[in-house]
């Protein structure tokens, strides 16, 4: 897995001291559990001019971005540890608590559709349904036409819906997922 950014004001150096690269503020974070995968991206997009940072896993890549003080990696990864710890692990103490880092987290981050689908999310972990509904149905409107992003929001709500055995939160998901696709 791999995930880009391109923080605000922020340069970095290219790899091996080169300049004038137009990538040279875009930063890489790859999370791979398989060594030789992890090492052969970082090569491939060093020798592109990107600045990398690997992490074997999940919680690893959200201690570096904790580190880096990248809100909006630790909203992204966060709320992802949240729904792991919902669907694989079933610790509901971890998944509040990825929950909470992901919501104060994303709070900090500019208005757009991540934001306000981990809002959404994270509220649906935090047993919030009403502001979790609030936050999904302005994701979709600024969503747009973006079928998939709308259909990724759609499914992970879903899942989580199931998972927290919420079958009434989850008929109303779909009833806001399908409403609001409607209107002109």
């Amino acid at each position: 897995m791999l995930w880009t950014r391109q923080p605000q004001r922020q340069n970095y150096p290219a790899p091996g001291g080169r300049t004038g690269s137009r990538w040279w503020n875009v930063r890489i974070l790859i999370i791979e559990d398989e060594p030789k995968i992890a090492r052969s991206l970082s090569e491939s997009f060093q020798a592109e001019h990107f600045a990398v940072d690997m992490a074997e896993d999940g919680e690893k890549g959200l201690q570096l971005a904790t580190t880096n003080n990248d809100t909006r990696q630790i909203f992204y990864l966060a709320i992802n540890l949240a729904f792991l710890q919902l669907v694989g692990n079933e610790d509901l103490t971890a998944m509040k608590n990825m929950a909470e880092m992901a919501l104060v987290n994303a709070e900090k981050s500019n208005d757009d559709f991540w934001k306000l689908a981990t809002l959404a999310e994270a509220q649906l972990y935090l047993g919030d349904f009403e502001k979790a509904k609030d936050h999904y149905l302005k994701a979709i409107l600024v969503a747009g036409d973006d079928r998939r992003a709308i259909n990724s929001m759609y499914i992970n709500a879903s899942y989580s819906c199931h998972a927290l055995q919420r079958e009434d939160w989850g008929l109303e998901i779909e009833n806001i997922f399908i409403t609001t696709r409607r209107q002109p």
